[in-house]
């Protein structure tokens, strides 16, 4: 019984990787505005905006992992806001960079909240949906 549910959750996890990965599974650099790269982190995280969604892409010199999107940029944040649009840093204190992604701005414009992509190294891959939003002044 416990085979089978680690078997599912594979075939979730790579059903998911497969939705969201770009077309052709890779990415052109020259095509990707805003590019946002992980300090020393193991694997390589680079995050980046093509076309109108924002993507995360893991690789290394051992790995080559497709893109993989996350959702739709906020234009209005982004050009306003372009320096503190992406975050990233390890959230939920596993050792792991997460992303966070602006999603608003308090009426003081003092208050920032992001929806936050939690890294699930055991599926190599993000969250599919933001795992939780976190406020920061």
């Amino acid at each position: 019984m416990k085979t089978n549910l680690i078997n599912n959750l594979l075939a979730l996890s790579i059903c998911l990787i497969a939705t969201n990965a770009i077309a052709n599974d890779r990415y052109n650099n020259s095509e990707a505005q805003g590019v946002w790269k992980s300090a020393a982190d193991s694997p390589a995280l680079e995050v980046f905006i093509k076309g109108s969604s924002i993507y995360a892409k893991l690789g290394g010199k051992s790995q080559d992992l497709p893109a993989i999107r996350l959702r739709k940029i906020n234009n209005n944040l982004l050009n306003e806001y372009t320096n503190e649009y992406i975050r990233l840093e390890d959230y939920n204190r596993d050792g792991l960079t997460d992303i966070a992604v602006l999603k608003s701005v308090g009426k003081r414009k003092n208050k920032h909240c992001y929806s936050v992509f939690e890294y699930k190294a055991d599926f190599y891959s993000f969250s599919s949906h933001a795992t939780k939003t976190i406020c920061v002044e």
